[in-house]
C-alpha cells in the first residue's frame, strides 16, 4: 500500500478539488495577463487622445510652466522632470504657443 491508498476518500477528494481549482485558477489568471492587460493599454491610450484628456493635459501644463516662472535652483529642475516624464506623449501641436517653449525647454532640460 502506499500513501495515496491510505487516504481517506474524503481527503483524496478534498485533494484533488485543491489541485482542480490551483489549474483553473492559474489558467483565469493567464487568460487575464494575455487578453486583459492589452485591452487596458488599448483603453488608456484612446483616453490619452480624447479632447478632454488633451485640454486637461495643456492647463496642468500651464500651471507647471507657471511654477517653473517662478521656481529657482533645483524646485525648477524638479519641475521640469516633471514636465519631461507626465507629458512624454503629449504632441506639440495640442499645446498652444505661449506654452510650446516651456515644453520644449523641458524636454531638452534647459
Amino acid at each position: 500500500m502506499d500513501f495515496w491508498d491510505e487516504l481517506d476518500s474524503g481527503v483524496q477528494g478534498a485533494i484533488i478539488g485543491i489541485v482542480i481549482v490551483a489549474i483553473v485558477l492559474g489558467a483565469v489568471l493567464g487568460f487575464y495577463r494575455a487578453f486583459a492587460i492589452p485591452y487596458e493599454d488599448a483603453r488608456r491610450d484612446a483616453y490619452e487622445h480624447t479632447e478632454s484628456y488633451v485640454q486637461g493635459a495643456v492647463r496642468d501644463l500651464g500651471n507647471l510652466c507657471l511654477e517653473i516662472a517662478k521656481a529657482s535652483g533645483g524646485h525648477r529642475a524638479l519641475l521640469q522632470d516633471t514636465i519631461r516624464e507626465r507629458y512624454v506623449k503629449l504632441d506639440e501641436r495640442d499645446v498652444p504657443a505661449y506654452l510650446q517653449p516651456c515644453l520644449r525647454s523641458a524636454r531638452e532640460g534647459t
